[in-house]
């Protein structure tokens, strides 16, 4: 029986215009009725998952910053914060960017570090479908909050031009593509399937009642802390080829389609006939993997 669905949002549950399906609030609802908890999982801040979801009167999981600030009913069940030492790097590597917007994320408000050599404002309209909250700071000195992680945004594309910056980063921070135009630098054993644990402790919940969505990379870790992950066809190649279902693209409804097939006959989804054969890009020690450190971690640290 599932009790705890996970989806990631941007190019998954919400469509190419950044929409909640139309009849997701009454699939929310049956969720709500049946027991089944629903946790947005998302690289968005907090508060734009607030944004979101905060009309609805059934109660969402927020899973913000791609695990590391996770919020059920105003209650705080994990917050992982980045050291100085952390911070010192990331931002060093930031600062040779040639284009694009260096970002941190704090609980309360993310904070665009400005360069000093070429301007940027350009680009702030372009953030505020993915920061409720943004300000500009004109060095990291002037952020005064802890920092969950960085996100980084160039619009010529990340792979290409902000993975060759931030890799050298690696093994001691975390380095994600999350998007086309999208990378993110978080702590080494923070990502969206060590929040999907956390949750899933939380609650109470093992892995053969999960079910999870997602269309990236930073996507891995969630789908494989799942029994039933799905990846849209939207999704990035590699994730397509290790998820262990597909689901139809978001601009399809691809996730309420799934879920509701899950309710009516999960059975179905053991079936080797649709069933993707399962290559999840995981340590196959779990006691070996850096996503799992710090699994039973749930107090607050920021």
């Amino acid at each position: 029986m599932i009790k705890l669905i996970a989806s990631d949002m941007d190019g998954t549950l919400l469509d190419e215009s950044g929409r909640i399906p139309s009849d997701f609030p009454l699939l929310l609802r049956e969720l709500d009725q049946r027991g089944i908890r629903f946790v947005a999982a998302s690289g968005r801040q907090n508060a734009s998952l607030q944004e979101i979801f905060g009309t609805f009167p059934e109660s969402v999981i927020l899973m913000s910053n791609n695990g590391a600030y996770i919020r059920d009913r105003g209650t705080t069940i994990l917050c992982r914060a980045m050291t100085g030492e952390q911070r010192v790097h990331a931002e060093q590597a930031g600062a040779r960017m040639t284009d694009g917007l260096f970002i941190a994320s704090c609980p309360n408000c993310a904070y665009v570090i400005l360069p000093a050599d070429r301007s940027v404002t350009h680009h702030l309209p372009e953030m505020v479908p993915f920061f409720k909250r943004l300000e500009t700071v004109r060095s990291p000195d002037e952020i005064h909050e802890p920092v969950l992680n960085y996100s980084i945004c160039d619009f010529r594309g990340s792979e290409k031009y902000l993975l060759p910056i931030f890799a050298p980063l690696r093994p001691e921070l975390r380095v994600t593509i999350s998007g086309e135009i999208w990378l993110d630098v978080s702590l080494p054993d923070v990502n969206k399937g060590s929040g999907l644990r956390a949750i899933a402790k939380h609650l109470n919940v093992n892995r053969e009642e999960i079910a999870a969505f997602g269309d990236y990379l930073n996507d891995t870790e969630l789908l494989a802390e799942a029994k039933y992950g799905f990846a849209v066809e939207n999704a990035h190649p590699e994730l397509l080829k290790n998820a262990a279902f597909r689901a139809p693209s978001n601009n399809e409804n691809g996730v309420v389609l799934m879920i509701r097939k899950l309710l009516q006959a999960p059975d179905m989804f053991g079936n080797s006939e649709i069933r993707h054969e399962v290559k999840f890009l995981k340590d196959p020690d779990p006691k070996k993997s850096p996503s799992r450190l710090g699994e039973n971690r749930i107090t607050t640290v920021c």
